[in-house]
C-alpha cells in the first residue's frame, strides 16, 4: 500500500491540451476505447502522464472480477493538490470524500478501455451543489481527460439533474451528503496522524467477508486529515456482478460488463482532527452505493439490501481493532 503526503507532492505541469468537452454529470466517462494496448501497458502510460501533469499517483490496484470473468480491471487512484485545496476552500467537512480521483483501465471482448470517475458529478453531490465547487470540478475534469489523452467522452452510470441523491421509493438512502457522513470511532486527546497509522496497520490483513484492506493513505497535512482508500476483491466482484451493464446499453451482452464501474472503488475512510479529539468517518454504505451504482436499478438494490450493511460492519470491525490496539 502506498502512502502519500500532499505537502510533498511535486506541482510540476506539462502543456497537455484539453479536449473540447460538453458539460456532463454522468458519474463515469469513457475516455478511450478499443485500444490495442494491454491493461498493464495502458495503466503505466496513464500513470506516467498523470505524474507529469502534476498529479500524484496514490495507488494502482487490480480490481476483483465476477466469477469466471476472463478480463481485467486496473484502478489508478490519484490526487491533484490544487483541486484538493479548492474543495477544502468551499467546505472542509465533506471535501475529503471528493479529493481523490480514480481512473480504470479495463478489458473486454473489444479490447482495452479507459474510464474515470467524473469529478463534476461527484462534487455536486459531495459538496452539496455548491456552484463554486462544481465550476472547479468541471475544470478538473478537463485536466483528467487531457492526461488520459481523451478524444471524445461517453458518459454512463448514474446521471442526476442535481447533486442531491433522492430516496429510493421514498425511503432508502437519500438526502444531503453531509448528513450521510458517519463517525465510527472517536479518540479523545489523540493526534490524527497516530490514529491513521493505527487504522492503516489494522487494514493490512484482508477482511473475511469482503476482503477489505487498505489500498492507499493520503495525508492532508494542512487540514489535519488522512484519507484511507479501502477496497476488497469480494466487494468489487459482487458490485460489478450486480450492476452489470447498468445504464450503458453498449455493454449489454458482454461477459462481464460491470468492470466499467470499477473506478467506484476504493471507498474512503477519513481520519480527522476535531479539536483535541480524532474522529474516524465513512459515508453511509448504502448511500455511497447509490452514488456510483444506482443505475443497477431499484430491483437490484432491493435484492442486495444487506450487502452495504455487511460492508459497513467489516469496516467497523477494523476501526474497533485499531482503537483497541492503541
Amino acid at each position: 500500500m502506498k502512502r502519500t503526503t500532499l505537502a510533498l507532492i511535486c506541482l510540476a505541469t506539462i502543456g497537455l491540451s484539453s479536449p473540447v468537452m460538453a458539460q456532463s454529470y454522468s458519474i463515469f466517462e469513457m475516455a478511450q476505447a478499443d485500444l490495442a494496448e494491454s491493461v498493464p501497458q495502458a495503466a503505466e502510460r496513464i500513470a506516467a502522464r498523470a505524474v507529469a501533469a502534476g498529479f500524484s499517483v496514490l495507488s494502482q490496484h487490480q480490481a476483483g472480477v465476477p466469477g469466471t470473468c476472463a478480463f481485467d480491471a486496473h484502478v489508478i487512484s490519484l490526487v491533484q493538490p490544487e483541486f484538493v485545496s479548492s474543495l477544502f476552500g468551499v467546505r472542509s467537512d465533506t471535501a475529503p470524500f471528493a479529493a481523490v480521483d480514480r481512473i480504470v483501465v479495463f478489458s473486454d471482448e473489444n479490447g482495452t478501455h479507459v474510464s474515470y470517475v467524473n469529478p463534476a458529478a461527484v462534487a455536486r453531490t459531495v459538496m452539496l451543489d455548491d456552484s463554486g465547487a462544481t465550476a472547479s470540478a468541471l475544470e478538473h475534469r478537463s485536466a483528467l481527460a487531457s492526461l488520459i489523452g481523451a478524444a471524445t467522452l461517453v458518459g454512463y452510470g448514474p446521471e442526476r439533474e442535481r447533486g442531491l441523491i433522492g430516496k429510493t421509493m421514498g425511503v432508502m438512502a437519500g438526502g444531503p451528503f453531509d448528513e450521510k457522513i458517519q463517525t465510527h470511532g472517536t479518540v479523545p486527546d489523540g493526534h490524527w496522524r497516530a490514529v491513521a497509522g493505527a487504522l492503516e496497520a489494522s487494514l493490512q490483513t484482508a477482511g473475511e467477508d469482503w476482503g477489505l484492506r487498505a489500498i492507499y493513505r493520503l495525508d492532508l497535512e494542512a487540514h489535519e486529515v488522512a484519507v484511507l482508500g479501502v477496497s476488497g476483491v469480494g466487494m468489487e466482484a459482487k458490485s460489478f456482478d450486480i450492476v452489470g451493464a447498468g445504464s450503458n446499453g453498449a455493454r449489454d451482452g458482454l461477459s462481464c460488463p460491470g468492470l466499467a464501474h470499477a473506478a467506484a472503488y476504493p471507498l474512503e475512510v477519513v481520519v480527522r482532527q476535531v479539536g483535541s479529539s480524532v474522529e474516524i468517518q465513512f459515508v453511509d454504505a448504502m448511500y455511497r452505493m447509490k452514488l456510483y451504482f444506482e443505475d443497477a436499478g431499484k430491483w437490484a438494490f432491493m435484492k442486495n439490501m444487506t450487502m452495504p450493511g455487511s460492508i459497513a460492519d467489516e469496516l467497523k470491525g477494523f476501526i474497533q481493532a485499531a482503537l483497541m490496539a492503541r
